[in-house]
């Protein structure tokens, strides 16, 4: 620790902006700096050198957000499978993130108030999953279109529902139960690296949002 200079870690952090996104850049510091501000705490060493004024970590910069228009959104729908297809559906209706969709249950739905309660995600950690609250660790409640409920219904009909039971928040937590909306082709839950290899990346080439894969 106390051979770490801030010159070393200026010169980190230029070489982790050269091959990573902002947003990785900045996360890698976060972690830096807090194990820094634990050694200073242990008194291992007097001072942090990532607050040096010489430590520069790059900042996002503001860009316009351009929503999809509608022909690209359906096309993307259309792409997924139709086992699949009202992941994609909802999380166009209703705002809703990947590991929060694997996570949906059918009784988080209220269709007389046409309204989705988003309680929970499903999480990696390490090898194994968890039921976790929803990103910045808070419950939400979203509006649900009466074409999206309907679209639930039909889904339900034809596929129904998967009782899952996995730890809530970490590994040894206690076990909670919910019917979950979408289930993988082994019908256990949905993990995140199999829909995105097999599923989303695929579809996304189909509805020309990005490029194939190269072929040379």
């Amino acid at each position: 620790m106390k051979s770490i200079k801030p010159s070393q870690i200026q010169a980190w952090i230029s070489d982790l902006s050269s091959r990573f996104e902002t947003s990785t850049v900045q996360t890698a510091f976060l972690v830096l700096q807090g194990i820094l501000d634990l050694a200073v705490a242990d008194e291992a060493i007097k001072r942090s050198p990532a607050k040096s004024p010489i430590v520069q970590v790059p900042k996002r910069t503001a860009e316009e957000i351009t929503a999809w228009s509608d022909e690209r959104v359906h096309a993307l729908i259309d792409a997924h499978p139709t086992f699949f297809r009202l992941l994609p559906m909802l999380g166009a209706a209703c705002g809703l993130r990947q590991g929060e969709l694997f996570g949906l249950a059918l009784e988080d739905i209220d269709f007389e108030e046409c309204l989705v309660r988003v309680r929970r995600q499903i999480k990696k950690l390490g090898a194994d999953h968890v039921f976790a609250l929803p990103k910045n660790d808070r419950e939400r409640v979203v509006p649900l279109p009466n074409w999206a409920a309907e679209a639930i219904k039909r889904h339900v009909s034809a596929y129904p529902p998967l009782a899952c039971s996995l730890p809530w928040e970490k590994l040894d937590g206690r076990l909670r139960t919910h019917n979950l909306l979408f289930r993988w082709t082994d019908d256990r839950f949905i993990r995140a690296r199999s829909y995105s290899e097999t599923m989303w990346k695929p579809a996304l080439v189909k509805a020309g949002v990005i490029p194939g894969p190269d072929k040379d």
